[in-house]
């Protein structure tokens, strides 16, 4: 499946789940052959025929129908921030991400730091605190990220780690470590 279609088939289900569950309120009892029915009622064969096509598709839907209302709420609250997140990144979407949703999009910086560490090939960053804040990239072939707002960097270290696009560690001699993930790297290539 290409990749557009994928990520399209991927937000419709999503999509089509919430409003499912919003229909049927929030406090019934859901299973996959009423999502299944209510897709044929509400012309959505096409899904519905993707849908039964995999086993572990239909499995993932029932989970996601046995789960409390409130709770697929705040999982998909969640997921809609993150897919702002990392479209901000991207020069063709962070025009429409600032607009739609303005906190939530990584800052230039961020994606700096995500870029320069990425292309020097180092696993990770440590954090040295002296009159001037620095990040000094652990291996790789850089010594050093390069920052411009300098008052703004634990604020987006803190937005990389909790996208977990760098996954903070304490050293052995107590200095802050983040390390970069494979979604970062991944991200970055799409810059």
């Amino acid at each position: 499946m290409e990749p557009l279609v994928s990520a399209t088939a991927f937000a419709t289900v999503i999509s089509l789940i919430s409003q499912f569950r919003s229909e049927r309120g929030a406090s019934k009892k859901l299973d996959t052959d009423e999502f299944m029915a209510w897709l044929s009622e509400n012309r959505h064969e096409e899904i519905k025929d993707l849908l039964e096509l995999n086993t572990n598709t239909t499995i993932s839907i029932k989970a996601l129908l046995t789960v409390n209302h409130v709770e697929l709420a705040n999982k998909l609250d969640a997921l809609d921030k993150a897919l702002a997140i990392y479209a901000s990144g991207s020069n063709d979407f962070s025009d429409l991400v600032n607009s739609i949703k303005p906190r939530f999009g990584l800052s230039s910086q961020a994606v700096n730091i995500l870029k320069q560490l990425d292309e020097s090939g180092g696993n990770g960053i440590v954090l040295a605190k002296s009159k001037i804040i620095t990040l000094h990239i652990l291996g790789g072939n850089a010594k050093q990220i390069i920052v411009d707002e300098h008052r703004f960097l634990e604020d987006d270290l803190k937005t990389l780690e909790e996208y977990k696009l760098l996954r903070y560690e304490i050293g052995s001699n107590g200095s802050d470590i983040y390390l970069i993930t494979r979604i970062a790297s991944e991200l970055v290539a799409t810059l």
